[in-house]
């Protein structure tokens, strides 16, 4: 496949509101539940929920960030768009064929 191809293909979708299956009773899924239903947080307020301090908190959504589930914006955690993470994945799928990938500059 074509990654251009794919990149257009992603870019060209409309994002629908998909509601994703309840997470499992777990810190991890407790964080993602929150960042999903209640917005951004910072790793204090999500330590707080789960009752573990900031940085554990930073680490347990470390797999989520590396995959394009959850951005960190500064100080701030927040969950993807479905147009977000498509754009990872595309992104991904170019690293993996040689490409080089980076963030647009300006504004």
């Amino acid at each position: 496949m074509n990654p251009f191809a794919a990149l257009v293909e992603t870019l060209a979708r409309t994002p629908s509101q998909i509601r994703l299956p309840d997470e499992p009773d777990n810190r991890t899924g407790r964080m993602r539940q929150h960042l999903r239903d209640v917005g951004p947080a910072t790793a204090a307020e999500l330590g707080r929920l789960i009752g573990r301090s900031a940085s554990r908190a930073a680490s347990l959504l470390y797999w989520d960030i590396e995959h394009g589930r959850v951005i960190k914006d500064g100080r701030m955690y927040r969950w993807a768009s479905l147009v977000e993470r498509e754009l990872h994945d595309a992104a991904q799928l170019l690293r993996r064929h040689g490409y080089r990938v980076e963030p647009p500059e300006g504004p």
